[in-house]
């Protein structure tokens, strides 16, 4: 994974400019990320990957709660600690990198197609989580070509073409304009 440098304008959070930050610097300013392609430390069991979120968090103090919060939202990993990340399903690793992700409490969480590649059962099951995660009081920025999670889990959608905004809606509005829904949504 690489990290793109911004090219112009500037990335702000809480009034402070984080545009030329590293990445461990901005986790430290309550970000945090959930990537595409699912990174984990494949030979690491399931617990040693926790554990390094939490050791990068606070020095491994509240891995207690962590691990409660962990089981709570995701209870297949709690089943499978001593695992290592090769061995888990696809639907998973994506549980390991979200679970991962909140080990160091961010603020704001970035998700990016949490969905791509799963099957049915754990595309529920990562919809349902986004929906806790958010009732706990995270904030989220999710990229996700699955319209109807999307609309589901966000209050905004902004509906992107070779990345230009071409349409913004509040999700419960989104499937009531005919034009947006056939160019859009194939409806």
């Amino acid at each position: 994974m690489a990290v793109v440098r911004a090219r112009r304008g500037r990335i702000t959070w809480n009034g402070a400019d984080i545009t030329a930050l590293p990445p461990y610097r901005i986790v430290q300013l309550g970000i945090g990320y959930v990537p595409e392609e699912r990174r984990i430390f494949a030979n690491l069991t399931v617990y040693e990957n926790l554990k390094m979120a939490r050791l990068a968090a606070d020095g491994g103090r509240r891995m207690e709660a962590y691990l409660a919060r962990v089981f709570d939202l995701f209870p297949p990993l709690g089943e499978r600690l001593s695992n290592r990340g090769k061995t888990l399903s696809g639907g998973e690793q994506q549980m390991l990198t979200m679970a991962r992700s909140l080990g160091t409490d961010p603020k704001l969480l970035l998700i990016d197609e949490p969905t791509e590649g799963l099957m049915p059962a754990f595309v529920g099951a990562i919809s349902r989580t986004i929906g806790e995660i958010q009732r706990q009081g995270v904030a989220m920025l999710l990229v996700e070509q699955n319209t109807r999670l999307a609309r589901e889990a966000t209050q905004r959608v902004y509906l992107i073409e070779k990345g230009v905004i071409k349409h913004e809606a509040r999700s419960s509005d989104l499937a009531s304009d005919a034009a947006t829904r056939h160019r859009y949504l194939g409806v």
